[in-house]
């Protein structure tokens, strides 16, 4: 995918970047480790569908403790769920799943987590999770 040189992100003189990452995808890497992982903006189909088994998988203490307190406030104050189907759960499921990338690449960033590359950074950028943006400059050619 080409970027559009004529946006306001990019001044001129930039050349334009290709990547392969999907639209709502960006890369972000560990500062100390160099471990790389690829995160969706936007919202959560595995948490939908497998729930708290997501924040396990990813070692997500702090959503899993969160839902599980959540789950255990509306099975307390609404016993009828325990008899009832899963409907009021799975809808808990997909009102969260809106919130859930979100939150967790928030937490990643605080931590030791960075943008892996200008692509990555310019779509945090856009939606708001830095507060700078990168240039990808043309590289200078020596004499």
């Amino acid at each position: 995918m080409d970027v559009d040189l004529k946006s306001p992100l990019f001044k001129k003189g930039v050349k334009a970047m290709k990547y392969d990452l999907k639209d709502k995808h960006v890369m972000i890497e560990h500062s100390k480790t160099g471990e790389k992982v690829q995160i969706k903006i936007g919202y959560s189909w595995t948490v939908f569908f497998f729930g708290s088994f997501v924040f396990l998988f990813r070692l997500d203490w702090v959503a899993f403790i969160i839902s599980t307190l959540i789950l255990t406030a509306l099975y307390q104050i609404f016993p009828a769920l325990y008899n009832s189907s899963y409907y009021p759960v799975s809808l808990m499921w997909a009102l969260y799943a809106f919130f859930y990338n979100g939150s967790y690449l928030k937490r990643a960033l605080k931590g030791n987590w960075v943008p892996a590359d200008a692509t990555s950074r310019n779509r945090l950028y856009e939606k708001g999770y830095v507060k700078t943006h990168c240039y990808e400059l043309e590289p200078k050619e020596e004499n």
